[in-house]
């Protein structure tokens, strides 16, 4: 009975053994699968947060653009050029024109943010640079860009302080040819 129990758990050890290294090649092919399957997950993920990116950034540049194309609002433009010193132009007035140039910035401070992290193409934040340093305001009149920047830089120094300091970095360095 010895020598026959002895054969018998030999064979079961092999068995176990075997059993064993299936055992552990397939969970290898598991972890394998998995890690290729969250891999593929965060590539769509990258993707999508992408998108959502622009969307976002373009909803904002709408509300923007929805806000300054009002007629009350060229009209407060205009009238705050009026003035020597913006400080002279009645309080309320003032407010308005800093909400203004507040709106224009925290969409320039959001795209520089996602460009930094990689969601704002390239050539896109050429162009915003562009906008930025005047390059494309060509088609004004000297006269009305003098004015934009004068009252741009009274708004900024009143309000520069509400922005990232990579942003207010990089706003200073785009208007210190101004």
């Amino acid at each position: 009975m010895g020598i026959r129990k002895g054969l018998i758990n030999n064979g079961e050890w092999r068995m176990n053994r075997r059993f064993r290294t299936v055992a552990e090649v397939l969970g290898l092919v598991g972890i394998v699968g998995s890690v290729g399957f969250v891999g593929v997950e965060i590539r769509q993920n990258t993707q999508a947060t992408r998108a959502e990116t622009v969307q976002s950034v373009m909803d904002g540049w709408r509300e923007w653009n929805l806000h300054v194309t009002s007629i009350e609002q060229w009209e407060l433009l205009n009238q705050i050029y009026d003035f020597d010193s913006p400080d002279d132009a009645p309080f309320p007035l003032q407010q308005a024109i800093q909400g203004f140039y507040r709106g224009l910035w925290t969409n320039w401070q959001n795209i520089q943010y996602h460009h930094s992290v990689g969601n704002w193409p390239e050539g896109w934040w050429n162009a915003v640079l562009a906008d930025m340093s005047d390059e494309g305001a060509e088609d004004q009149t000297a006269e009305g860009l003098v004015n934009w920047r004068r009252i741009s830089l009274w708004a900024w120094e009143q309000n520069g302080f509400r922005f990232s300091g990579s942003f207010q970095e990089l706003f200073d360095s785009v208007s210190q040819d101004w």
